[in-house]
């Protein structure tokens, strides 16, 4: 079992990603964000107990959350990532794939995808640039965890 997952993304893609990061973060702010829903996914289709749920657990997720996407954006320009930020990485870039992914109004099907020059084309990229690197992280985790 190996400690250490080799990553060495290329300055471009840091750099993409870290506007995308910074963007998330300005768009973060507004509660009312219609890009923002599913991350935040009512608890229960009881009202009462989804309220009390967001109670109890809305500021320490945002802090999780939050500290996931620190990790995520401090270890960009690494070489390689230990197995705990590794996870970290993984939540941070669950987070960032559904922002962009509700924004796109990404199905099953592939009617969501762009071509080149059509607006949300950058957009469709970064979703599957973000796809890309989460997938092959968990693969990545999980061979290195042994499952």
């Amino acid at each position: 079992m190996t400690d250490r997952i080799e990553v060495g993304l290329p300055p471009e893609i840091v750099g993409l990603i870290k506007r995308q990061i910074a963007a998330f973060r300005r768009r973060q702010v507004d509660l009312h964000d219609d890009g923002f829903w599913r991350l935040r996914l009512a608890a229960s289709p009881d009202e009462n107990v989804a309220h009390e749920f967001d109670e109890l657990t809305a500021s320490t997720i945002a802090q999780r959350r939050s500290a996931d996407l620190e990790v995520f954006e401090d270890g960009l320009g690494a070489e390689s990532i230990d197995l705990e930020t590794a996870h970290a990485w993984i939540r941070a870039l669950n987070q960032l794939r559904l922002v962009v992914g509700t924004d796109l109004e990404v199905t099953d099907d592939d009617s969501w995808r762009k071509q080149p020059g059509q607006e949300g084309f950058a957009e469709a990229v970064m979703y599957d640039l973000l796809t890309q690197l989460q997938g092959a992280l968990i693969g990545a985790v999980s061979e290195a965890e042994g499952l």
